[in-house]
């Protein structure tokens, strides 16, 4: 379950951070981000709580404990246990956030992109195709995902097509868009490009 072991880096990388570190996501530090992903995983129906734990988490001791929240298993027998256990679910959602993490402060700049096994590139890029149509829905050009190790997949059927080009990591990141931080090529029709990075920005 690539999901799980991307989930455990995730937490490591949150407990190797100070909980006031800027985030790639506008106005979020860490203890934002651990807020979110403690809540989304363990209380998705409390979502509207984020603003007052991620106050309390403000406090390094308390942003250790809202980890620890995060991080604790999904009972065998809660109902959130089947929807825990999902690649299709969690991947993307913990690869995304784990980048804005690790490059929130610098932008991207700094950061050594991560390259994941194969299978797991295999698995984020299948999610991405999922993922692409609700962020690509009216997109008036084709686009295509392609990786470093030379995996490619048509996420967007169309004209003049665009083939964004990147580690897994940094390709789910310009899904979402965080083109700033993103290390992709983009390449295609330069109007085409254009409108493809208008849809993503």
């Amino acid at each position: 379950m690539w999901s799980g072991i991307e989930r455990d880096a995730l937490v490591r990388a949150l407990l190797a951070t100070d909980p006031q570190t800027p985030t790639l996501c506008e106005g979020w530090q860490a203890r934002h981000l651990a807020a979110h992903l403690y809540l989304r995983r363990h209380r998705p129906w409390a979502m509207g709580q984020l603003s007052s734990v991620a106050e309390r988490a403000a406090d390094p001791a308390a942003y250790l404990d809202v980890v620890a929240e995060f991080a604790a298993p999904v009972p065998a027998r809660s109902p959130l246990a089947l929807l825990d256990r999902s690649d299709a679910a969690n991947l993307a959602e913990y690869v995304i956030h784990h980048e804005d993490l690790r490059r929130g402060e610098a932008a991207g700049a700094g950061a050594v992109a991560r390259e994941f096994p194969a299978e797991m590139t295999a698995a984020v890029l299948a999610q991405l195709r999922v993922f692409s149509m609700r962020m690509l829905r009216g997109c008036p050009v084709g686009v295509v995902l392609a990786t470093p190790a030379g995996i490619s997949r048509v996420v967007r059927t169309g004209p003049a097509p665009v083939t964004i080009r990147g580690t897994a990591a940094d390709l789910a990141l310009a899904l979402a868009g965080r083109l700033r931080a993103a290390h992709v090529r983009w390449v295609g029709p330069p109007r085409a490009i254009e409108a493809l990075r208008h849809q993503l920005h």
